[in-house]
Parts: C-alpha cells; structure tokens; sequence
C-alpha cells in the first residue's frame, strides 16, 4: 500500500504543480483535470478517491495549487463533465 501512497502523493503533487502553472488558462485547466483523472483511474483509485484527492480531503489538489475561485468553479465544472465519460473506461 505505501508504494500505491507514494505513487498518489506524486500525482498530487505534480497535478497541484501544473494546475497552478496554468492559473487562468482554461483550456490547460482542463487539459490538467483531464490527465489527472485518467491516471488516478489508472492508480486504481475509486470515484469517490478521485473526488477526494481533488478538493475535498486535506491536503488536495485545487487548494495545493493555490487557484483563484474562478478557477476552482471552471475545474469543478468540469469535472462533473468529465469524470462521468472517463470513469466508465476504467469500469467505474
């Protein structure tokens, strides 16, 4: 489990590094949801793990990368529009 803990500490952290880089960029916004919901499937992460590591358990991903609310709406946004297209591919 540690290794699986380290492997979701390092998508944390590098999702958190490139959401904050592209702070009002939309289109990176959601190129960077994007990617991270495929790999925290690919993790084996759950729906509601996704969800979690992404702005509701402390620490996660949007509060990590510092966005403005703006930002943080859009990415929600979008992840209601996402999440329910890509999670089937991983049989969630």
């Amino acid at each position: 489990m540690s290794g699986k803990t380290d492997t979701v500490e390092t998508l944390i952290q590098n999702t958190a590094s490139s959401l904050a880089e592209a702070r009002g960029h939309r289109e990176q916004l959601k190129s960077g949801l994007f990617l991270y919901l495929h790999q925290a499937y690919e993790l084996g992460l759950d729906p509601d793990e996704v969800v979690d590591v992404l702005g509701v358990k402390q620490p996660n991903i949007l509060d990590l990368a510092g966005l403005d609310e703006h930002d943080v709406h859009f990415l929600l946004e979008q992840y209601e529009t996402l999440d329910p297209v890509i999670a089937p591919v991983y049989g969630h």
